[in-house]
């Protein structure tokens, strides 16, 4: 027997999928683009994909708190390979180097329009889109993800 989907169900679940190929495909391939030119920017070369400048920016003194509770991120910044981290990491990287150098400024993109607030935003809902209990948001759900308290303080 099978049981029929109803059309407010599949709408559910195209908002959650949305919602998570954002998180999962769109904004990580963003900020590690702004990432890497962050790093042109503050250090003069381009980011490589190596040990190197993977120990090099795991230095950075904005970088040992998140350290100190997460040896996997530490870990994955050494490796060099910006593709092993995620969305929540790379949100903190930006921070520490825009913490680092507050006055940074970049050739394609305007980063002070790019608040800490902002990146905190996306980062919480990132995290409670990988923590839903269930791939379908209704139109309440979607509407306590996306809360816009960062943005407004």
């Amino acid at each position: 027997m099978s049981s029929a989907v109803s059309s407010d169900e599949v709408l559910r679940q195209r908002y959650f999928l949305k919602l998570h190929n954002v998180y999962y495909q769109v904004a990580p391939t963003f900020l590690r683009t702004v990432f890497c030119e962050m790093w042109k920017t503050t250090q003069g070369s381009e980011w490589e994909e190596d040990k190197s400048n993977g120990t090099k920016l795991s230095a950075f003194k904005s970088l040992q708190v998140l350290f100190q509770h997460g040896k996997i991120q530490k870990k994955n910044v050494e490796s060099g390979d910006c593709r092993l981290w995620n969305l929540s990491l790379l949100i903190d990287i930006i921070i520490a180097l825009k913490s680092e150098h507050p006055k940074m400024a970049l050739p394609s993109f305007d980063l002070s329009a790019f608040t800490k607030n902002h990146l905190e935003w996306l980062k919480s809902t990132r995290n409670k889109i990988v923590h839903a209990s269930t791939t379908e948001m209704d139109q309440q759900k979607i509407s306590t993800t996306l809360e816009w308290k960062y943005i407004q303080a």
